[in-house]
């Protein structure tokens, strides 16, 4: 078979790379990879725009998630879902990856301290029997690292029936076309064209105030070391990487100058200056819990829950400037080929 190695070698991201891709969570990660590093899609963390409607609670590792996602219904269209032998892994992948296409998988990885665990990483490709893929956090920075095709079969998760499941990748020319650009025909499109929220929508902090309800009865359990890593991950990381996709999209939006211009610098700069409290907010909720972790006391509780209270005000804020925002950016015209658009949202608030 023709050596594609030339195609896939490893490559150190840069630091703005860096940055961007550690706020999001591992399966939205391998999207960022996916969509931004491989197909130049610079405006990727305006996918997560719509997020400012809030969130829904969850008893689960990750205790919110986005009460709209049109990025979700973006990568299910991307490609299909296999289930294949691991033994036959090679033969099931390779005329896909031949062919240009990506796919999505759970891997199994193992950390600093010794312990394992399973992580959503991106397959960039194959070279023979090596597959070449990627899988970056805050210790490893390195995109498209080649691991044997035995191996990485022997590390994929497994179903119940011993199969191993993936997601192939593929995006269409017309939604690369609808993904490039800036300004309010961007936004439009990802909006108008490419997500479809059926209204009247309403904004909610029901998921945000439902954990921190679960956190603050649980205050002797939580007080009790050691703190669990499903509990620390609860409290801050997996808030953080729901919340900061959609500060970095509205940063972007609102420091866009065609968009900042229609939406004036009024409503810009209250914009940024919410989303930089909602910054602090998290920073602070952050240092508790890592006290909380090291030092349980119930002055540190009681500190985490005025802080989580805090963000959650402040989270108000941003959606109600987001939604007023949203609705004079659909509603201008200034955006271009309006027979493009399939359809305006409705606002409820």
């Amino acid at each position: 078979m023709k050596s594609m190695l030339r195609r896939f070698e490893p490559v150190e991201l840069s630091a703005e790379e860096m940055e961007e891709s550690l706020i999001y969570v591992c399966y939205d990660r391998v999207i960022y990879h996916f969509f931004k590093r491989n197909l130049g899609i610079r405006n990727f963390s305006w996918l997560f725009s719509d997020r400012y409607w809030g969130f829904h609670y969850s008893e689960a590792n990750e205790p919110i998630q986005p009460v709209h996602s049109g990025l979700a219904s973006i990568v299910e269209a991307l490609g299909e879902h296999i289930s294949v032998s691991p033994s036959k892994l090679g033969e099931a992948i390779r005329p896909r990856l031949a062919d240009g296409w990506k796919a999505s998988a759970m891997v199994r990885f193992e950390r600093p301290d010794g312990s394992s665990h399973y992580t959503s990483t991106l397959i960039e490709g194959m070279d023979n029997d090596i597959v070449f893929y990627t899988k970056t956090n805050e210790t490893s920075s390195r995109a498209c690292l080649p691991l044997p095709l035995e191996e990485f079969a022997e590390r994929l998760a497994r179903n119940e029936d011993t199969t191993v499941s993936l997601q192939f990748l593929q995006a269409s020319p017309a939604l690369l076309n609808s993904l490039q650009g800036e300004g309010v025909a961007l936004y439009q499109r990802i909006h108008q064209l490419l997500y479809n929220h059926d209204g009247p929508l309403t904004l909610t902090t029901d998921g945000l105030d439902e954990l921190l309800a679960d956190i603050d009865k649980r205050r002797q359990e939580l007080l009790t070391p050691p703190l669990s890593k499903r509990d620390q991950l609860r409290m801050h990381k997996h808030v953080a990487n729901k919340i900061e996709p959609l500060l970095w999209a509205w940063s972007s939006i609102a420091t866009d100058p065609e968009c900042a211009a229609l939406l004036g610098d009024h409503r810009s700069h209250a914009l940024i200056a919410a989303i930089n409290s909602i910054s602090i907010r998290l920073k602070a909720v952050l240092k508790w819990t890592s006290l909380i972790c090291s030092r349980p006391r119930p002055g540190f509780l009681d500190s985490y829950v005025q802080e989580f209270s805090e963000l959650i005000q402040e989270f108000r804020v941003l959606q109600n400037l987001a939604a007023e925002a949203d609705k004079i950016l659909l509603s201008s015209a200034a955006g271009g080929d309006q027979e493009m658009m399939i359809g305006e949202e409705s606002h409820e608030q």
